[in-house]
């Protein structure tokens, strides 16, 4: 059993990666304990040595988190670069600077944070958002699902796979294990760096939750490799949910936490439960495999540039774009369905699962717009400065 102790080492208390069901229900329980939500106006917030301390008739001490500077910098207007380089080499200034912009904008937040639980006695701030925005937090969602995929189970199999939770977003993977479709035209020629083999396809989907503003709560359609179970989010061949995370604007002066109803939950568990059963209806594989015969079965003409662009593109570093490489060739597959396939081979194996699933949901799009990355390298000029 998790205990807060444990959570206590760690600057968000939300990372944990491809952890199975259980501990994550386990880790989203004392999260729920643990937070401390409040509408709070700027003008009693300021920022001393890099955390948040936050008076209302008594103070509160925060760390922040990288989504909580990002939301500072949004709301008071602060260039992402120069908060950081502030951060870095005088943070006496930043602390100045956003503490008078606080003062200054003196209107009403929603101010997302968890209590203290380290000897430090500081809690962690989450985000900052509008009073407006509305909490489909985690638990009620999940569990609303999980719900639905109960009563789906009457009529087939799915599976639960590993989930992700970040400081941003929570990822879980779930399978249609009977929903499988042999490939043979797009993955012949593949093979995974370990040697592996095989050409069948499968659906499944993907529940995706922000608490803090980074996205909708989704569920949404997921064709995998069987062999290496790479997936591609596939919206643009199947339905899928989206839910905003926005409530309705309160009147001047009166501010209260919109958190998200028991018949609202209801209401979208019926959404998603018709979405699932037209998605185990459709045809969504063979779509799939005839938008990659007809999109991803080009030769790359210049297959390193293909990749260090697209890595640059999706936001992997250079050694990552090297590592790459790498997957690229042994998969013997140099066409850009291959580039797709060690794009998403890679993306399961790095430690950030917000970029992991990023490089899932856009995979189709990269497909489709590949020829752009395919060209050959402009020389460099000499005797230039």
């Amino acid at each position: 059993m998790i205990s807060k102790a444990e959570l206590a080492t760690s600057h968000t208390m939300d990372d944990c990666r491809q952890v199975d069901i259980n501990y994550l229900m386990q880790r989203l329980s004392i999260q729920e304990s643990l937070k401390d939500d409040l509408i709070a106006n700027s003008r009693n917030m300021s920022m001393i040595e890099g955390k948040l301390h936050y008076r209302n008739g008594h103070d509160r001490s925060y760390k922040v988190t990288e989504v909580f500077k990002d939301d500072l910098c949004e709301k008071l207007q602060i260039n992402k670069r120069f908060y950081r380089t502030l951060e870095l080499e005088q943070p006496d200034i930043l602390d100045y600077v956003v503490t008078e912009l606080l003062r200054r904008k003196d209107r009403p937040y929603m101010l997302r944070t968890f209590q203290a639980i380290d000897d430090q006695g500081l809690g962690v701030a989450r985000c900052l958002r509008s009073p407006s925005f509305k909490l489909y937090d985690h638990q009620p969602c999940l569990k609303m699902t999980l719900k639905i995929i109960e009563n789906l189970k009457k009529t087939f199999d799915v599976d639960i796979m590993m989930a992700d939770l970040s400081d941003r977003n929570l990822f879980i993977r779930f399978d249609f294990p009977g929903l499988v479709q042999k490939a043979d035209s797009i993955l012949r020629s593949y093979r995974t760096p370990e040697g592996g083999m095989g050409t069948e396809i499968g659906v499944g989907f993907v529940f995706v939750n922000s608490e803090v503003g980074q996205g909708y709560w989704q569920v949404l359609p997921q064709v995998r490799v069987k062999v290496c179970t790479n997936g591609m989010i596939v919206t643009k061949l199947a339905p899928g949910f989206r839910k905003r995370h926005s409530g309705k604007r309160t009147l001047a002066g009166r501010h209260t936490i919109n958190r998200v109803s028991q018949m609202e939950l209801v209401k979208m568990g019926y959404q998603i439960h018709s979405n699932l059963l037209e998605l185990s209806r459709s045809n969504v594989l063979s779509k799939t495999i005839q938008h990659i015969e007809t999109k991803g079965l080009i030769p790359a003409k210049y297959p390193e540039n293909v990749v260090q662009r697209v890595a640059q593109e999706i936001g992997f570093t250079q050694d990552d774009a090297g590592e790459l490489q790498t997957i690229f060739e042994e998969g013997n597959d140099l066409t850009y369905w291959g580039v797709v396939q060690a794009l998403t081979y890679y993306a399961q194996r790095v430690d950030n699962s917000n970029l992991h699933y990023n490089v899932e949901f856009r995979a189709l799009e990269l497909l489709d717009t590949m020829k752009k990355y395919d060209v050959k390298s402009k020389p460099t000029r000499r005797g230039t400065v």
